[in-house]
């Protein structure tokens, strides 16, 4: 591994598995190079070694990525899948404080407002959250939550579809969790890389039968590629937690007989989960 760190070059990172702490092994390679590796205890993969959260953040997280001209406060039409962790939020706190940490366009947190939150968020990109800040009126931090001074408790902290690209999970959970009061909710939704579709694309990478393999994990930018099992075994490392609810859904909108197949067997598309501080 140390080899392949060499050769990659000074940008690149060498990381351990963030639940086990233990290097990983090799597992694969996907169709941009990105080296994919699987700890060898409690079968988490990621991507290893990787470019470092610094340079990262400069190769992906450009403008184009947020999609900033699909966001106007005053004419967007929020989408099922924007309002459905709302909906789900509203059956444990119907109103209060709720972060949204790296809040994209915004419109979650639009939503969020819209539904009687008072909102604020984070942002890595400092273009980025001075735009969210003055468009949605609220308090947007820069930077990477886990490096980030913030003396406010919520009573609602959200992170959705952030999870796979934090530079380590278990740190970044332990942060989220410090942000909250007391019975405050954590809420989260991220990729179910073994649900039925990558299985099968994982299937046809593997023996060759994809054209571009591996390219269903988005590997340039997920960093860590979850499932429910070591989802489970993710959270047992985190203290002062209840997970209250954990299970696989769709997105909201494609919902029908056979996504609710899915769901029910773990199978479907995204990771959800609600906690509650203790």
């Amino acid at each position: 591994m140390e080899q392949i760190k060499e050769n990659l070059g000074k940008n690149y990172e060498i990381v351990k598995c963030c639940i086990c702490n233990i290097p990983p092994k090799l597992w694969a390679s996907d169709y941009h190079g990105n080296y994919l590796s699987k700890c060898p205890s409690c079968g988490l993969r990621f991507v290893n070694p990787r470019l470092k959260s610094e340079v990262l953040a400069e190769k992906v997280y450009t403008p184009t990525y947020y999609h900033n001209e699909r966001f106007d406060p005053k004419n967007i039409k929020i989408s099922e899948a924007t309002l459905f962790p709302i909906k789900v939020l509203k059956k444990y706190k119907s109103s209060g404080s709720l972060f949204d940490v790296s809040a994209g366009n915004g419109t979650f947190l639009l939503a969020a407002k819209q539904n009687g939150y008072n909102i604020s968020g984070s942002e890595i990109k400092k273009n980025q959250s001075e735009l969210l800040a003055k468009l949605l009126g609220c308090k947007i931090y820069t930077g990477y939550i886990e490096t980030l001074e913030i003396k406010e408790k919520y009573d609602i902290v959200t992170f959705i579809h952030v999870l796979e690209h934090t530079s380590n999970p278990v740190i970044f959970l332990k942060k989220c969790i410090s942000m909250l009061e007391k019975d405050g909710m954590l809420y989260g939704l991220f990729p179910n890389t073994k649900s039925l579709s990558d299985r099968f694309k994982t299937f046809l990478s593997d023996y060759g039968l994809k054209n571009k393999k591996y390219k269903h994990l988005s590997a340039d930018h997920h960093l860590w590629f979850f499932d429910l099992k070591t989802t489970i075994k993710l959270f047992k490392q985190i203290e002062g937690i209840e997970v209250l609810s954990l299970r696989t859904m769709v997105n909201p909108a494609k919902h029908n007989l056979f996504s609710s197949i899915l769901e029910k067997t773990g199978l479907a598309t995204w990771i959800e989960i609600v906690a509650k501080k203790n």
